[in-house]
């Protein structure tokens, strides 16, 4: 359904506009089946939780696995495909909230008498290990966004060699 507003047309269900010549939309459009994507990786995280609080049945541990061995991965190649990065955005979308996020929560636990838990922001703390994964794959984005002599299956192969060994 196509509504005329300010010289151009406006397609009302989708909100997109609509240019006169071609037809085609002006402006991006969101790709809503990663969006759904997103809500099925979300879906699975909560079912993934509940597994490990559930009582036993038939078959639990294999659920379980097959969950845990492609959503995260998962989650990481999505997040991978829309990243971009900008400065300003990293520092204070990423970098500022692991920091304060990290600081508030291992300050607390550790005020709660744990004595395994210290403030320190190189290790992140539990729940903060996704947000500290996605600030450092940001941050290498200019680095492996130019193109490698010894191509990027190289390249990936070093990192990952590097992080397993306990670089990172």
């Amino acid at each position: 359904m196509l509504l005329l507003r300010e010289g151009r047309k406006h397609d009302i269900l989708s909100g997109h506009r609509l240019s006169w010549k071609e037809g085609a939309p002006d402006v991006k459009t969101r790709e809503y089946q990663y969006d759904n994507l997103r809500f099925l990786l979300i879906a699975l995280v909560v079912l993934g939780h509940l597994l490990e609080i559930a009582g036993e049945f038939l078959h639990k541990e294999t659920l379980y696995a097959v969950i845990y061995s492609f959503h995260m991965p998962a989650f990481l190649f999505l997040s991978g495909m829309f990243a971009r990065f900008d400065r300003g955005k990293w520092i204070f979308g990423m970098a500022l909230p692991y920091l304060v996020l990290q600081w508030l929560y291992t300050a607390f636990v550790e005020k709660l008498g744990d004595p395994w838990v210290h403030v320190q922001f190189s290790r992140p703390y539990w729940i903060l290990w996704y947000l500290f994964v996605l600030a450092i794959y940001t941050l290498l984005l200019p680095v492996y966004d130019a193109p490698s002599p010894t191509g990027a299956v190289a390249d990936g192969c070093r990192v990952g060699s590097f992080s397993a060994a306990g670089g990172l």
